[in-house]
């Protein structure tokens, strides 16, 4: 990817104190969300894709799709097994190579993947700057993990 420049610290500094996710206010008998104060604003991509899943299952069911597996970005469901009754095969990309890290077998369960991998930029001195950011710092979080897999575990 090309050098770019991370944001400067002073813009960071204006930005931080707005960053809290005790101020995300939801009304439940409205069904109403709003932030609590101005120059807020939130991103829906991280459930967007959880919304989405949710609602293609929800198709499925309406039109008795019994077996299925969909990838949306790096979120991948499954409902119920393969057409022959075995689990799905849910590969995980190695973060730093070409090819598989592993795998999970599952049965209606999603599998979801997460890493520097895929949002990301070099500044001109050649430090990484990913999409994961620290809400303490708002600048790339700095854990030492470069790929995360979550797997739905059901009751």
């Amino acid at each position: 990817m090309n050098a770019t420049a991370p944001p400067e610290n002073e813009k960071i500094g204006r930005v931080l104190p707005l960053v809290n996710c005790n101020d995300l206010k939801l009304a439940v008998v409205s069904q109403t969300a709003g932030l609590a104060r101005y120059g807020q604003s939130i991103d829906l991509g991280g459930i967007g894709k959880g919304f989405a899943s949710d609602r293609f299952m929800k198709i499925f069911g309406e039109y008795g799709v019994a077996s299925a597996l969909f990838n949306i970005g790096g979120n991948v469901s499954t409902l119920g097994s393969r057409p022959d009754g075995s689990p799905w095969r849910v590969g995980i990309r190695h973060p730093r190579r070409k090819g598989l890290l592993g795998a999970f077998f599952v049965s209606g369960k999603t599998v979801v993947t997460s890493g520097d991998y895929e949002r990301y930029f070099f500044d001109k001195e050649g430090n990484l700057f990913h999409h994961l950011l620290s809400p303490f710092t708002v600048y790339p979080a700095a854990s030492g993990l470069i790929s995360v897999t979550v797997v739905e575990i059901t009751p």
